[in-house]
């Protein structure tokens, strides 16, 4: 059976409320209810987890029915930490500007071009105060502010991505907000390295799958959900270790790899098969790129805050050490030892 463009089209819209999504998801949501205002909530995971949508579902059960039409309220406000600035930096002053957009300041909200352009010729702290002024009265008490890894790009000086955490977080207390920062894992060496986060911070972490028993059931129950809707179930449960091995147990990289190799089964009018699989299989030098950030992710969200001598032993490991992992299975996936990827691994699958 030939994979037609409307089951590729219902593949691109599904969304599946899987294990670690639902976690995450719940636990944002409570530590939303309870916090105070000027406090932090973290959540990072590694790229294509799902962070995204994650902020979608928390920004529907937070405004709710809440803002009425021509009232202005705005309880949620969120934007993107882009780099903006000169050779793809990060830009502090174009953050700026960028919440104001966010927060529907009157200037943006007129779309005055002639106003628009003069906020180019405002100091930062100028544009800074207009969205803490802005943000009051538009009722704000939620910041999201997604993709916040890429502060790290704001200079060549190590020391100016934390100078914009701690920004950020001054922000938010003088503006009574809750700030929810979103991003992939290379944020938590910044975070841990500034002073006003660490020990004002909640921690969320939307994870991958590990190589246990338990999360490659939760893994083929997603992969159910996927094949069901391709018609490929038979060919996905039979190269499960192959979809895990080049998804590294990211939902969001399992779901992009199915997406091109159903794409590629329709223009070829050919089945769903293991070749196509291969075919589109992500590159083993991605793979491994995405496997030493997550590595290093996960040592991270592991290791104590407050601990220099181990910290000094994460930023100096070898690339081909592996990371102890604290959760022990007498099940043997594969049937060899459940163990974390290795950073050099070959992520590959014999062609047999």
């Amino acid at each position: 059976m030939n994979i037609h463009i409307e089951s590729i089209k219902r593949l691109s819209e599904l969304k599946i409320p899987h294990r670690n999504w639902l976690e995450a998801l719940n636990q944002v949501y409570a530590l939303l209810l309870t916090v105070s205002p000027g406090e932090v909530i973290c959540i990072t995971g590694p790229s294509r987890a799902g962070k995204t949508r994650l902020i979608d579902e928390l920004e529907a059960l937070l405004v709710g029915d809440n803002v009425a039409s021509g009232t202005g309220v705005m309880p949620v406000v969120r934007t993107i930490a882009v780099n903006s600035g000169r050779h793809g930096t990060f830009s502090t002053k174009s953050f700026a500007k960028g919440l104001l957009k966010a927060v529907e300041h009157p200037i943006y909200a007129a779309q005055d071009i002639a106003a628009i352009a003069k906020l180019d010729k405002l100091s930062e702290d100028t544009l800074r105060q207009a969205f803490e002024k802005a943000a009051k009265a538009r009722g704000v008490k939620y910041l999201f502010i997604d993709e916040a890894q890429h502060a790290r790009y704001v200079g060549k000086d190590a020391q100016g991505a934390y100078a914009v955490m701690d920004s950020w977080k001054c922000m938010a207390q003088v503006s009574g907000i809750i700030l929810i920062v979103v991003g992939a894992y290379p944020i938590l060496e910044i975070i841990r390295k500034s002073p006003h986060m660490v020990g004002r911070k909640y921690q969320v972490n939307l994870g991958r799958y590990q190589l246990n028993q338990e999360d490659l059931i939760e893994f083929k129950s997603i992969l159910n959900h996927y094949g069901s809707e391709i018609g490929c179930l038979d060919i996905l449960f039979e190269n499960l270790e192959l979809l895990y091995k080049g998804s590294l147990g990211c939902i969001g990289l399992v779901r992009s790899w199915l997406l091109r190799a159903a794409a590629l089964s329709s223009v070829r009018k050919v089945n769903f098969s293991y070749d196509v699989l291969i075919e589109t299989k992500p590159s083993d030098d991605d793979l491994v790129s995405l496997a030493s950030e997550i590595e290093n992710g996960e040592l991270l969200l592991n290791s104590p805050i407050f601990d220099d001598q181990l910290e000094e032993e994460v930023t100096e490991i070898e690339p081909d050490k592996k990371p102890k992992s604290k959760r022990k299975s007498k099940a043997k996936p594969f049937n060899r030892k459940a163990e974390r990827i290795s950073t050099n691994a070959r992520l590959e699958t014999d062609h047999d």
